[in-house]
C-alpha cells in the first residue's frame, strides 16, 4: 500500500573464475520511493540521480554479499526496482546476470468506508505481560471484502502485535473476507513497563478495505526442519497457548494450518524474539490467525528464523 514501509534485498555474487576487486553495485530506485535505510547499517554510497552506487571492495570467487534497502513508496503502480553490477579490470563471459530488474505492485486502499471502535476495556494479562484491548470492526460498504488493515494513529505504546508501519502508522490486519455489514473483532496487544491501561480514543482508529491478505508459509524440505514444541495447552478462553525450547534473542515464527499435512499453511505474524531459554505463544485469533482456534482445527509448527 502507498506509504507503507518495506524492505527488499540485493545480492550479488562472484561466480568466478577469478575474484574480483572493486566490485560496485548500482541499486536504481523508481519515481515516487523514498529511501529510509539499508542494512548492513554504515554502507557508503553515492547517488546520481535515482542511483545508489556502492563500492563492494573485492568479492573471491563464490563470495556474496547482501544489502537490504528499507524503502517507503509513495506513488501507486508497477514500480520497477533495479540492479546492476560491475567490477573494474574484470573480464566478464556472461554479462546477462549483471542486471536485475523486478516490479512491485503498490496500490491505495481500496474505496467504501470501514467502521472500526474499542470494544472493552484495556487489561492486563499476567500470562504474557502485556496490555490488551478488543476492537470491531465493520465493513459498512455494500459487497463484500477481501480484507481489512487497521491503522493506529498517534500511538506512543508499542503495538506488540503489529505487521508494518504506513507513514510511521503501524498496523493490523483481519486476513478474511468481511461482508456487508457483517464483523469481526481483533485484538490489539500493547507493552507498557508500568503494565497499567493509558489513554487511547476511537478517533485513532482508522479501517480500509485492503487487497487480500495472503501469508502462506512455504512447505519445509521435511518435517524434522521445525522445532518440537514441548507443551500446546488449551487456555480457560479457548486460546492455544504454544511453549518451545529456545536461544535468547534468536526469532521465531509459527506457522499454523487447519489440515495435519500443512497443505494450505499460513504464517501467524509477527514473529517473536526469545527473551529467555523457553518461549510461549499465544493463538488468540485476529489479527495474528485468521479465526480463533476453537473454531477450527488447528495444527502447528515453529522455526527459527535465520
Amino acid at each position: 500500500i502507498t506509504n507503507d514501509v518495506m524492505t527488499y534485498g540485493v545480492t550479488v555474487t562472484n561466480l568466478g573464475p577469478n575474484a574480483a576487486s572493486n566490485v560496485a553495485l548500482t541499486n536504481t530506485l523508481p519515481t515516487g520511493v523514498l529511501f529510509n535505510g539499508i542494512s548492513p547499517p554504515g554502507q557508503a554510497f553515492t547517488t546520481s540521480g535515482s542511483n545508489m552506487v556502492f563500492n563492494l571492495g573485492t568479492l573471491l570467487v563464490g563470495g556474496s554479499a547482501n544489502l537490504l534497502f528499507t524503502v517507503e513508496p509513495t506513488n501507486a503502480g508497477a514500480l520497477p526496482f533495479s540492479a546492476s553490477v560491475g567490477a573494474s579490470g574484470v573480464t566478464d563471459t556472461n554479462t546477462a546476470n549483471n542486471f536485475f530488474t523486478t516490479n512491485i505492485l503498490v496500490t491505495n486502499y481500496l474505496s467504501g468506508p470501514l467502521g472500526v471502535t474499542t470494544n472493552s476495556s484495556q487489561t492486563y494479562n499476567a500470562q504474557n505481560g502485556l496490555i490488551e484491548q478488543f476492537i470491531t470492526v465493520t465493513n459498512d460498504t455494500a459487497s463484500t471484502i477481501a480484507a481489512a488493515r487497521v491503522v493506529l494513529t498517534g500511538l506512543t505504546n508499542l503495538l506488540v502485535n503489529t505487521v508494518g508501519t504506513n507513514s510511521g502508522n503501524p498496523f493490523v490486519y483481519y486476513l478474511a473476507p468481511l461482508a456487508a455489514g457483517q464483523s469481526a473483532s481483533l485484538l490489539l496487544q500493547y507493552y507498557i513497563p508500568t503494565r497499567s491501561p493509558f489513554a487511547f480514543s476511537n478517533a485513532q482508529l482508522n479501517a480500509f478495505a485492503v487487497p487480500p491478505v495472503v501469508f502462506s508459509a512455504p512447505r519445509p524440505a521435511s518435517v524434522s526442519a521445525n522445532l518440537n514444541i514441548s507443551r500446546i495447552v488449551q487456555l480457560p478462553n479457548g486460546n492455544m497457548l504454544l511453549e518451545w525450547p529456545a536461544v535468547a534473542n534468536q526469532r521465531y515464527t509459527v506457522v499454523y494450518s487447519d489440515d495435519a499435512s500443512f497443505s494450505n499453511a499460513m504464517i501467524a505474524p509477527p514473529s517473536i524474539i526469545a527473551p529467555a531459554n523457553r518461549l510461549q505463544w499465544i493463538d488468540y485469533g485476529p489479527p495474528t490467525t485468521v479465526c480463533v482456534p476453537t473454531n477450527a482445527a488447528r495444527f502447528y509448527r515453529v522455526f527459527q528464523n535465520p
